[in-house]
C-alpha cells in the first residue's frame, strides 16, 4: 500500500488494497479553531471510526462508493475521491459558518504500463494504491454460481468447464474485466511448454472448444471451454489467464477480438488454476 503524508492540518492518507484510511490530528484542528467532534466525510453519517495517538481516523472499506466517495476512471487509472469536513468551534452569532474542507483521493492503476500520475487531483492530498489483484475460479454451471472446491477437478473428456476471472479489489459498477489471453499447460508454471491457446488477443482460439462471454461493469471475465487432451496425453492441465481492468465507457474496453496485443494488461503475471484431471473411459472385457 502507498500513503501520502502532509504537514500541518493536511490529511494523512493510506490507500490500501481493499480500503482507504484518512486521518487528521486533533491538536492541529483545535489550534486552527476547528471542532474535532464535528468532522465527517461527504456523507454526514460517516464520522471517525477510531481515535489513536491524537489522530481522528476515517476508514472506507470495500464498496468505496460509500460515504459519498466519487469515482472517476480513464483508460489507465481509477480515482476514488472524498472530503473531510470540519466546522469552526465558534458558530458566528447564529449565522451559517462554512466548514473547512480537506479533500483526498486514492489513485489505483488499471494499466501495468501506466506512468505514476501527477499527485495533484483537484488540490487534494493523493495516494497511489496497489494495482488490482485478480482471482480465477472453476464452475459447474453456466450461470457461474456453483464453484468447484479447491483441489483437483476431475471431468470426462469433452465436458464443459466454466471459468470466471475477476479483480475484486478494483470491482465497482464503473469497471469491467476483459480476458486478454488464456491457455493451458501440463504444469502450474505459466511459462511451461507445450501450451495450448484458448483465448488470444481477447478472441477464442478455437470457437468449437471455447466460448467467451461479453463482460461488463461488476461482472467477471467468463468463458466456457470443452476439456480435451490438449497435449495429446492424459496429463492433468492448468489454466492460465491474463486480463485487463478498464472503464467500459472507453471504446477499447470490450471483449471484442483485437488484431494486436492490448497494452492495458493489469497484471504482470497470468492467473493460474488447476490441476484439471480426467475420467478415463475403460472398455469392458467380454
Amino acid at each position: 500500500m502507498s500513503a501520502v503524508v502532509a504537514d500541518g492540518t493536511a490529511p494523512e492518507l493510506v490507500c490500501g488494497r481493499r480500503f482507504m484510511q484518512v486521518g487528521l490530528r486533533r491538536a492541529h484542528l483545535e489550534a486552527g479553531g476547528l471542532d474535532p467532534s464535528s468532522t465527517h466525510l461527504a456523507d454526514t453519517r460517516c464520522t471517525p471510526r477510531q481515535e489513536n495517538q491524537d489522530m481522528l481516523w476515517f476508514v472506507v472499506w470495500d464498496g468505496w462508493q460509500s460515504c459519498g466517495t466519487k469515482i472517476t476512471t480513464n483508460s489507465t487509472h481509477a480515482i476514488y475521491s472524498n472530503t473531510i469536513f470540519v466546522y469552526p468551534v465558534a458558530l458566528g452569532n447564529g449565522n451559517v459558518v462554512l466548514p473547512e474542507r480537506f479533500p483526498f483521493s486514492c489513485v489505483y492503476l488499471l494499466d501495468a504500463e501506466a506512468i505514476r500520475p501527477d499527485l495533484s487531483v483537484e488540490g487534494a492530498v493523493v495516494g497511489v494504491g496497489p494495482g488490482p489483484r485478480a482471482g480465477m475460479s472453476l464452475y459447474r454451471n453456466d450461470n457461474y454460481t456453483d464453484p468447484y472446491s479447491a483441489g483437483v477437478v476431475t471431468l470426462p473428456l469433452g465436458s464443459p468447464l466454466f471459468v470466471g476471472v475477476s479483480a475484486p479489489e478494483a470491482a465497482s459498477d464503473r469497471l469491467a474485466v476483459i480476458l486478454e489471453n488464456c491457455y493451458s499447460t501440463p504444469s502450474a508454471k505459466p511459462d511451461h511448454y507445450p501450451r495450448f491457446s484458448l483465448i488470444q488477443n481477447r478472441c477464442p482460439s478455437n470457437r468449437r472448444l471455447v466460448k467467451v462471454e461479453e463482460g461488463g461493469p461488476s461482472l467477471p471475465g467468463r468463458f466456457t471451454v470443452l476439456v480435451n487432451l490438449f497435449s495429446g496425453h492424459y496429463d492433468p492441465i492448468f489454466l492460465h489467464c491474463s486480463l485487463s481492468v478498464c472503464d467500459p465507457t472507453q471504446a477499447a474496453c470490450s471483449q471484442s477480438c483485437r488484431s494486436r496485443l492490448s497494452r492495458s494488461v493489469a497484471l504482470d503475471d497470468p492467473l493460474t488454476i488447476g490441476p484439471i484431471s480426467w475420467k478415463k473411459v475403460t472398455e469392458s472385457t467380454p
